[in-house]
């Protein structure tokens, strides 16, 4: 679960989720996203979470994931989600110990509303461990902010 809010919407990529390895390629992280295609993911076996892309085209929220390497094909997140510049807003990626993710979004910790599923088959592989990620990338020379709150983990028995 992670609260953050974006300071400007365009040019920007931000993704929240999960990852097995950092994106360690100059101008890019984990999870981007170009028009409704992944890419770059070329560091990162294994991946599942959120992506917002204005410089791509990507005016929504897409949910998506990476599994072994073969990128999915992202969906965008139920209810066309368009983040608010300068509002704070709620992401929660919920994996399973099968690989299924479903992802859930809101303006309210309280308020969380399913947005989202992507099956193993197309998910992540579940012996992978992975790590919580935030990534955020400017596409111009203006300065951007991505203000993250918190990012909480946790795990049901």
């Amino acid at each position: 679960l992670a609260k953050l809010k974006i300071s400007t919407i365009t040019d920007v990529c931000v993704t929240v989720g999960f990852v097995d390895a950092y994106e360690n390629t100059n101008d890019h992280v984990a999870g981007e996203i170009d028009g409704t295609a992944l890419r770059n993911m070329s560091n990162t076996a294994d991946w599942c979470g959120f992506t917002f892309d204005t410089d791509q085209t990507t005016d929504v929220w897409y949910v998506g994931a990476s599994n072994n390497g073969t990128e999915g094909t992202p969906v965008a997140a139920s209810g066309s989600l368009i983040p608010t510049a300068n509002t704070y807003f709620y992401v929660c990626v919920k994996t399973d110990t099968a690989g299924n993710v479903t992802f859930y979004y809101g303006t309210k910790i309280d308020r969380l509303t399913a947005v989202g599923y992507r099956p193993t088959a197309i998910a992540y592989a579940a012996t992978n461990l992975l790590a919580p990620y935030v990534g955020f990338i400017a596409h111009s020379a203006t300065a951007l902010v991505c203000t993250v709150s918190r990012v909480i983990v946790w795990q049901d028995n």
